[in-house]
């Protein structure tokens, strides 16, 4: 599965704000455009990467964040100072163990700056969301010792 933003998103300080994907590529209509979330029926190992594009900020004090989030808890973060000099881009990539019912996937952005920050260039690759694996087993892609993707 993957989704991304077309355009661009204003992520307001000081709270949780959630990236509004739209699925690209769904084969198993895991995705809801409405919500955000990614549900898989499926139990499994899921490998999710997120990657996030800040645009140019209008001051060099605080910071902001990119999360994935499942059942609304945060399970990676990326944070990042602010910079006024060029964008910045964020990337993350966790390995998520869903049940196959009730396992919802989110992501999140927040910037503690007193103004608003808009993330997405325009493009339809950045920012994006990804889940990667075999939706007919179950089984998906994690790194193993030496840091290569494997088959579980």
């Amino acid at each position: 599965m993957v989704a991304n933003i077309a355009g661009t998103q204003t992520i307001t300080s000081g709270s949780d704000n959630t990236i509004q994907f739209q699925k690209s590529t769904d084969p198993q209509g895991w995705f809801n455009n409405s919500n955000y979330r990614f549900t898989p029926t499926i139990a499994g190992y899921y490998q999710a990467t997120l990657q996030v594009w800040w645009n140019t900020a209008s001051a060099n004090t605080d910071q902001f964040n990119s999360q994935i989030r499942k059942n609304g808890s945060g399970i990676s973060i990326t944070q990042t100072p602010r910079n006024t000099q060029m964008g910045i881009s964020q990337n993350q990539t966790v390995i998520v163990i869903c049940d196959g019912t009730n396992v919802y996937n989110a992501q999140t952005a927040t910037s503690s700056s007193i103004t608003a920050l808009t993330i997405g260039n325009g493009s339809a690759a950045a920012p994006s969301l990804s889940f990667t694996g075999d939706a007919t087993t179950g089984l998906y892609l994690a790194a193993s010792k030496d840091r290569k993707s494997t088959r579980l």
